[in-house]
């Protein structure tokens, strides 16, 4: 432990931190993990359909860039960064990590995690990890079955309060 970064002083700061993010700003996103083992895959280690894990609800701090759109031959295609900052001691508790190809759901659009950045360290000391840092881009909703998945849920439970 650094000489002016105390156990009480990182406890203090991931109290505020998650005071912060979970009351006050309160943006939260759906994380779902990629379930590798029931994701079949091709001779080459490809997978057309991929599976992922229910949702799980994670608030975060999310900064994005303005939608942009191209067009081909094929019609215009939507393209947007986001990055989702998570609290790492959150994560911790609920023994979730994000990882490459994970989607989050966020503002009715799925995103794609492309990289995975860890390097904001309370006072210099690496072993005071603090936040992950996801960035991802816009997917199309028609690539996953996690539309498919919640619709068909959504639909299960309707019919049950019928």
């Amino acid at each position: 432990m650094p000489l002016y970064m105390k156990s009480k002083d990182v406890n203090m700061i991931n109290s505020l931190n998650n005071e912060i993010i979970n009351k006050i700003i309160d943006t939260e996103v759906n994380v779902y993990k990629l379930s590798l083992y029931d994701t079949e895959e091709d001779l080459y280690g490809e997978s057309l359909q991929k599976i992922y894990f229910p949702a799980v609800q994670l608030a975060g701090l999310i900064e994005h860039d303005d939608e942009a759109y191209e067009s081909d031959e094929f019609g215009p295609d939507a393209t947007q960064t986001v990055t989702f900052n998570f609290h790492r001691q959150k994560l911790e508790d609920i023994n979730l990590y994000p990882e490459i190809s994970d989607i989050i759901e966020y503002n009715n659009k799925q995103f794609m995690i492309d990289t995975i950045v860890e390097n904001q360290f309370l006072g210099g000391q690496t072993s005071l990890n603090h936040s992950i840092i996801c960035s991802a881009h816009l997917t199309k909703n028609s690539a996953t079955k996690i539309d498919k998945i919640k619709r068909a849920y959504t639909e299960n439970i309707n019919s049950l309060y019928k």
